[in-house]
């Protein structure tokens, strides 16, 4: 059974976190690379999540995802974030990530989706903006049978695999 609580913050939680950004299987697609080198090791520090968590009027909303006692990823709405390139105070970012192996492509990325737009919808978002780098055809399939549409196309973004690839902006209007 899939759970997705609001983020709190254990020692589990930062491991977990530190592996998925390093994941070699993953991480191209969840961060950009700036860079014609390989992506440098991120950390996640205690601090710096509780710092995110402790923002008195929440921009950030910050989840977990368990598959029973199993945490498996996360995901977060950030409301008019500096990521939109569309701007707006009813506008939210959305991301997911599911971090292990043994559970992607398993749908829970559908049901995390819907779980993440039925949070905007309660925060009276109006709209939902997503990046996803053009070689993540799993994820496009998924986003555009959600009814997300491509709006935009950001062409040399990130580079992976010996070249560079576009962002492609999605949007869903709630």
């Amino acid at each position: 059974m899939i759970k997705i609580v609001e983020s709190f913050i254990t020692e589990e939680i930062i491991l977990k976190r530190n592996k998925w950004e390093n994941d070699d299987a993953i991480k191209h697609f969840t961060t950009p690379n700036f860079k014609e080198e390989p992506l440098p090791l991120r950390k996640f520090e205690t601090t710096y999540i509780e710092s995110i968590l402790r923002i008195e009027e929440p921009t950030l909303y910050d989840y977990l995802i368990y598959s029973d006692d199993e945490l498996i990823g996360e995901c977060n709405i950030v409301v008019n974030s500096d990521e939109l390139l569309k701007p707006s105070p009813d506008s939210a970012w959305v991301g997911l990530l599911i971090g292990e192996e043994d559970y992607r492509g398993k749908g829970i990325g559908k049901t995390v989706m819907e779980f993440l737009e039925s949070e905007c919808v309660r925060l009276n978002m109006k709209r939902i903006e997503l990046g996803v780098f053009e070689f993540n055809n799993i994820a496009i399939k998924l986003y555009k049978a959600l009814g997300y549409k491509v709006f935009d196309e950001l062409n040399d973004f990130t580079y992976y695999d010996s070249s560079w690839h576009k962002d492609l902006r999605l949007e869903k209007i709630l």
